[in-house]
């Protein structure tokens, strides 16, 4: 009988001689959905940040790479235009039009910002120097372009000035092609990476909320477990009160007889 009143197990504690529950700790499933929370959270942020990526650097430079030809080939068919005398735009719209080619090619290189968009710098290095070659062809285009443009007024025929301006506007195009391409492949490739990544971290998460859910519901069938063995060693404690309290009563009615 002395047993019953001294500590029962870590779930119970003794107050005016009967034991009571004492409530179990619960951090560990708090613990475990916090962690839950943390991991959706993370996924759903590496999910934004990567498309956002994804639709902010490769997207812009891929039109910037785009731009760049359209701008060298209005300008080579701006300049044929005039010197067929097919067209009365003036010699310095050729000039506005190659110098744009040369902006986004800098766009790409260094990063800048016009109506169209913001540009971040390229970061291959393997296209950067492509680029740079680029850059490079439409400096020597303009030059081209200027001496036969000034051929053209002179009345002065050069076949193989103009082999040289149709020879290096199709290099500019086909390098700038080149880019493009290559941007695309990064493009397709970081989006069959990122759509792998998302399904793994979803299923880790639908893993990880099923481990939780047996997790919890494994504690919480231990806690009514340990609920209902609380409430028999409850009721027997009481039972053995009441005997005790019986046996006093007799020993004061002997006491009072003697």
């Amino acid at each position: 009988m002395l047993a019953l009143f001294g500590k029962m197990e870590d779930n119970t504690l003794i107050t005016n001689n009967n034991p009571v529950l004492k409530k179990p700790s619960l951090w560990p499933i708090y613990c475990l959905i916090s962690f839950c929370g943390l991991l959706v959270i993370g996924t759903m942020l590496y999910v934004y940040f990567t498309g956002v990526r994804m639709s902010t650097y490769y997207t812009p430079l891929i039109d910037a790479t785009m731009e760049i030809k359209l701008e060298t080939a209005q300008a080579h068919l701006l300049l044929e235009e005039i010197m067929r005398g097919e067209s009365p735009a003036d010699i310095k719209e050729v000039w506005e039009l190659l110098d744009a080619a040369e902006w986004y090619a800098q766009a790409v290189l260094n990063g800048n910002t016009n109506s169209k968009g913001t540009f971040l710098p390229l970061t291959n290095n393997n296209m950067r120097e492509q680029i740079k070659v680029i850059s490079k062809k439409l400096k020597e285009f303009r030059i081209i372009t200027q001496h036969r443009f000034e051929a053209s007024k002179q009345s002065i025929i050069n076949s193989e000035l103009d082999q040289k301006f149709h020879s290096l506007f199709i290099e500019i195009i086909n390098q700038s092609d080149q880019v493009e391409t290559g941007l695309q492949k990064m493009t397709a490739h970081n989006l069959r990476l990122f759509r792998t990544v998302k399904i793994v971290l979803i299923t880790l998460c639908v893993c990880f909320f099923i481990v939780v859910g047996l997790i919890t519901n494994s504690f919480m069938r231990r806690r009514v477990r340990d609920q209902l063995e609380l409430q028999a060693a409850n009721q027997q404690l009481a039972a053995g009160n009441q005997q005790l309290q019986a046996g006093q009563q007799q020993l004061k009615a002997l006491n009072q007889q003697l």
